[in-house]
């Protein structure tokens, strides 16, 4: 999460970990669903730099926050986007903590660093 695409380097096979922390590096792969897998290193990254913003567990805050944000369908439907997933963690953080906190603003501020 903290740093995608660092895996592994320089594979016989594989080659090195492709996998993008920032949306300028998105792939559109037809062999895994548009990419469904490859860049999940996106949202992963955003949720190490909003966690590490906040400190503390990640689970207290920023973990409940993506938590509620997965398991409200209607928010986050099965072939949401990055730009559809950010609004749903920035309203979900709002409605757990509050606007203008330290929460939705890391959150924010750490999907923005991200390119979403």
């Amino acid at each position: 999460m903290k740093a995608p695409g660092t895996a592994y380097q320089n594979h016989p096979e594989l080659g090195s970990d492709p996998q993008p922390s920032h949306m300028s590096g998105y792939t559109n792969d037809p062999y895994d669903n548009g990419g469904v897998h490859l860049n999940s290193g996106i949202p992963n990254h955003v949720f190490y730099l909003a966690a590490t913003a906040v400190g503390g567990y990640a689970w207290e805050k920023v973990g409940r926050v993506w938590y509620a944000a997965m398991c409200d369908k209607a928010l986050v439907p099965y072939n949401t986007g990055f730009s559809q997933f950010k609004e749903a963690t920035l309203n979900k953080s709002v409605s757990l903590f509050g606007e203008g906190n330290q929460v939705t603003n890391a959150i924010g501020d750490a999907w923005n660093n991200a390119g979403v």
